[in-house]
Parts: structure tokens; sequence; C-alpha cells
């Protein structure tokens, strides 16, 4: 199974229940949960095809990454996390004869990229045939349509990610949930946000850090090569 490419009119301004920025595993999560909540008009803006974020577009296809235990035990499963991990290892017995094929050292459960993007867009699929969810691709959010006061989020202006693509247009939306990968809209907003490692004293987690001696705020996780070899 491979995710054939899409064709779409150029969108144009509209107005919606809720936005989510990104096609990412969160944010097909949130759209799938809000329709079955009732949400009648949903708009997922992507910035690129795929759906599925890390798991699929980023092709780290190890749920279960480095579980422990030699990887007999997989992650608590439940929720929407748990019908996509069935569908994958349904899909996973039927062409390959095992739900976890690959033999893989780090994870549980994996799967190809490809078929892994079709099962998040097979499960998505429902909602959009019953228009309540409505899937834009190739869309960056450029800036945020704030209330007067600057306090308020009202939605955002999208460009074109395709190179060459200018057109823009504006989704404005009753709320908003940032699920893209490097938190556009929370930044576009001017809302505070924070990074780096928590401390204990914050939060009182037991294994969190005492001080940031040996977690600078410039900590960040490295860039990942992944190949996908046939």
């Amino acid at each position: 199974l491979v995710s054939g490419l899409t064709t779409q009119a150029q969108p144009k301004d509209q107005s919606a229940d809720l936005l989510i920025v990104g096609g990412t595993e969160s944010g097909w999560a949130a759209a799938i949960q809000a329709a079955r909540m009732g949400v009648t008009n949903i708009v997922v803006v992507n910035d690129i095809e795929w759906l599925g974020g890390q798991f699929t577009a980023e092709s780290v296809s190890a749920v279960d990454e480095n579980r422990g235990l030699d990887n007999k035990v997989p992650f608590p499963r439940s929720g929407l996390f748990k019908e996509f991990c069935d569908r994958v290892e349904n899909f996973n017995l039927k062409k390959y004869g095992s739900k976890q094929p690959g033999n893989a050292w780090t994870a549980f459960t994996t799967f190809r990229p490809a078929e892994g993007e079709q099962v998040f867009r097979e499960m998505l699929q429902p909602y959009i045939d019953r228009k309540q969810v409505k899937l834009i691709s190739w869309a960056y959010p450029v800036s945020a349509l704030m209330s007067e006061d600057k306090n308020t989020l009202l939605g955002l202006t999208f460009r074109g990610s395709k190179p060459g693509d200018k057109n823009t247009f504006a989704i404005r939306a009753k709320l908003t949930i940032d699920a893209s990968d490097w938190g556009e809209a929370v930044k576009l907003s001017g809302a505070e946000y924070e990074y780096g490692a928590d401390l204990k004293s914050k939060y009182n987690e037991p294994m969190a850090p005492q001080d940031r001696s040996e977690y600078p705020l410039t900590d960040m996780n490295p860039i990942t090569y992944c190949v996908v070899i046939e």
C-alpha cells in the first residue's frame, strides 16, 4: 500500500469549530477524537501530504522504541494509539504472516512507513466522508489572527508549502490545536512556552534534574536520518 498524492483546489478563507495544525500522530488523533465527540467542522492543515508525522513521513516506525526488557513488553496501549497498533498488526499478519515482522531489536511493533501512513489515512477517512473533517495538505502557518487585546488566538493564515506556491488563505476557528512538529501556532501567537529539561523543583518529577549544569537550554535531540531499503 502506498498513499497516492491527492489533488485539491486552492484552499480559500474559511471558518472552523476546530483548527488542527499538523497531520502528525497527535493532530490525526485530535481530529478523530473531536469528530467522535460530535464536533462537526474540523479543519486539519498539514504541511506535507502524508499523515502520521514521525511514525511515517520521518520513517521512525518503531512505536515502542527502546522499551527495554528485551522489548518483550510494549508500551501501555489505549485509545487511538491501541486502535492504530491493532490495525497495523492485523495488516502485518495478513501480508507478512507476523504481527511484528522485521526482527527489530529496538521495538515491539514496527511497520513499513507507507503502509503505516495508509492505516492513518483509512482511520481518518470516514470522518472526511461525513464532512466532519476537512484535510488540507501542503500548507504552512505564516501568521496568527489575534483578538484586539492580543490574548486570544482566532485562527491562522497559511501559505502553500510546495516550492513556488505563494497562495495564502486564512482559517478562523473557535479553538486551535497546535500539533505541528515545531510549535508553529504557539510561536506565531506570541504565547509563552518552555523548552529544555524541567527541573525537579518545578514539577517534582522524581527523575528530573536538580539543576541545569548538565542540561543546558541549548540541548536538543540530534537529527536522525532514516533510510527505507527494499
